[in-house]
């Protein structure tokens, strides 16, 4: 208990370094805390009222099959648990693969999600000014578009970044992801 009270009283006066170093030596002596509901449990399991965020389809969704929303709520729970265990940098690859990969829209504060569009494997390509592209140049932006897909399959956001800004300074090519 005395470790607790050190803690709150470093919080109260935000000293959140002093603060997490407690939260550590709490945690290695089997200690779970729930700060928003100011519980703790010292018999190294979680604290009761620790569950597992659930998220609803929007009315507003996009349809999608059975198989894919069920594929969206498993990837849900995973952020939900990885937001639980404080494993951030996880919880926002999850949203990114969600988002990018899936089109889908995660509201936080409603615990809802929807589909902006439906899902899609391909890419198309438009605009007026696409009749003056040389055959080669053609060739290159396809496969660089085609690498971006792969890059964003294999969650790899920065090189699927890195690619649109290649597309867009030596080609002009801009991708939309929403269309």
């Amino acid at each position: 208990e005395g470790l607790l009270r050190a803690r709150n009283k470093a919080r109260r006066s935000r000293n959140f370094n002093v603060a997490d170093k407690l939260l550590g030596e709490l945690t290695l002596n089997g200690v779970s805390l729930d700060d928003k509901k100011k519980l703790w449990r010292a018999d190294g399991e979680q604290c009761d009222d620790a569950t597992i965020e659930t998220y609803e389809k929007a009315p507003n969704s996009k349809p999608i099959s059975e198989e894919e929303e069920a594929h969206v709520c498993e990837k849900l729970e995973e952020r939900s648990a990885a937001k639980q265990r404080k494993d951030y940098d996880a919880a926002d690859t999850i949203l990114d693969e969600l988002r990018f990969l899936m089109n889908v829209v995660v509201n936080d504060k409603k615990k809802t999600w929807r589909v902006t569009e439906p899902f899609k494997t391909m890419y198309t390509y438009g605009g007026q000014r696409m009749q003056n592209v040389p055959q080669d140049s053609l060739r290159q932006i396809e496969q660089l578009v085609r690498d971006r897909s792969d890059a964003k399959k294999e969650k790899n956001f920065r090189r699927a970044d890195e690619i649109l800004e290649d597309l867009r300074i030596h080609f002009g090519v801009r991708v939309d992801d929403k269309k």
